[in-house]
């Protein structure tokens, strides 16, 4: 970890590299090698102490702490969970000295969702005047009575299957 901080992942890389030619058949290192070649980019941490950005998770944890925790986690304090998050970005705006920018960026939302919301309730009142004036007018006529043809006579007497299975002809002498 001393030589990843101070001098990078490349001597690291190559350390872990020499391991796994020595140990081929050690499957779970191989692995490890490859999820670290593949983060070598984000393992930069001496560049990034010489630019002064800080590599540990502390400050974030703390701000955690500090900003949200403070806030949300008061002695008899419930949330709605709609109203964690904005009321984290406000907390989060003045602690950063940035309540001006965050409030140009409130009123900017506030005025759009009015936009919408006239827009919304002009389509849903057009809506509701054209249904009343169907409502109003008056009913289509009677559709035309369908001519009905007569219903075919019944010819089933004439029919094989429907005749008895020993007749005897009428004419004919007992």
């Amino acid at each position: 970890m001393h030589r990843l901080k101070h001098e990078g992942p490349t001597p690291l890389l190559t350390e872990v590299a020499r391991l796994c030619a020595t140990f081929p058949l050690n499957e779970q290192m191989s692995k490890q090698r490859a999820s670290l070649v593949k983060r070598e980019a984000r393992m930069q941490y001496h560049q990034y102490q010489q630019d002064g950005w800080p590599i540990g998770s502390g400050i974030v944890e703390s701000g955690n702490k500090v900003v949200m925790h403070a806030r949300l986690k008061g002695a008899g304090m419930h949330w709605a969970p709609s109203h964690v998050n904005p009321m984290l970005a406000l907390r989060t705006a003045a602690c950063n000295d940035r309540w001006e920018e965050a409030h140009q960026q409130c009123c900017a939302s506030r005025r759009e969702r009015r936009v919408l919301q006239r827009a919304r309730h002009q389509i849903y009142s057009t809506l509701q005047k054209r249904i009343g004036q169907r409502m109003q007018e008056p009913p289509l006529p009677p559709a035309l009575p369908v001519t009905s043809s007569p219903p075919p006579t019944k010819l089933l007497s004439k029919y094989s299957w429907r005749q008895p299975f020993l007749r005897r002809p009428s004419h004919a002498k007992t």
